[in-house]
């Protein structure tokens, strides 16, 4: 019979106070190893995730909404707590769905923007041809 080393009543208290597990970890001392062997065996009960997957943890859908209704990125950063590399993955995997920022032919030559970006611009636009 193993050796009981921690007292997973006490943990399950704690962690039901909205502790999370690094709380957890720091005030009674294991290890994730043993937090994961604890959920698996049934010594310790989670609150079940949303997500199908346990490391997502922002409902994109959700953020996408104010973002959809005018807020900015950064607004929804702030309101949302997430991290740019979250964005960013969030972006790629299809799960955001971000606005166009690129700038209109007349804002470009308008600005104080270079020649270079400008011609650029003309070239994208099909204003200009591309010829040598």
């Amino acid at each position: 019979m193993p050796r009981k080393l921690h007292d997973w009543d006490a943990i399950q208290a704690y962690h039901d106070d909205s502790h999370g597990f690094a709380d957890c970890s720091r005030r009674f001392g294991f290890s994730y190893a043993a937090w994961a062997k604890a959920v698996r065996r049934g010594s310790l009960r989670l609150a079940p995730s949303p997500f199908d997957d346990r490391r997502r943890r922002y409902d994109w859908v959700e953020i996408q909404s104010p973002y959809n209704g005018g807020a900015s990125y950064r607004q929804c950063k702030a309101k949302f707590g997430f991290h740019a590399a979250a964005w960013s993955k969030a972006v790629r995997r299809g799960d955001i769905k971000p606005r166009n920022s690129a700038k209109t032919l007349l804002e470009v030559l308008s600005s104080r923007s270079s020649r270079w970006l400008k011609k650029a611009k003309l070239l994208q636009e099909r204003y200009l041809r591309d010829r040598y």
